[in-house]
């Protein structure tokens, strides 16, 4: 887990959470949204696309 962006990463921060995101990453995770779940059963980060993706036509990416 890294403390601190490497050089050209994108920062993302969000209720006190900071996550850093390389170029290649940003680009393909444009239009999902992510979310972190714990309902008792799942606990984890969950991936839901938001039908905005520009470079894909399924909208999954």
């Amino acid at each position: 887990m890294a403390e601190n962006p490497l050089e050209g990463d994108k920062v993302i921060e969000k209720d006190g959470l900071r996550i850093f995101v390389d170029e290649p990453t940003s680009k393909a995770l444009s239009g999902t949204e992510i979310d972190y779940v714990d309902d008792g059963k799942v606990q984890g980060f969950v991936l839901r696309s938001t039908g905005t993706s520009q470079d894909s036509g399924c909208g999954c990416c």
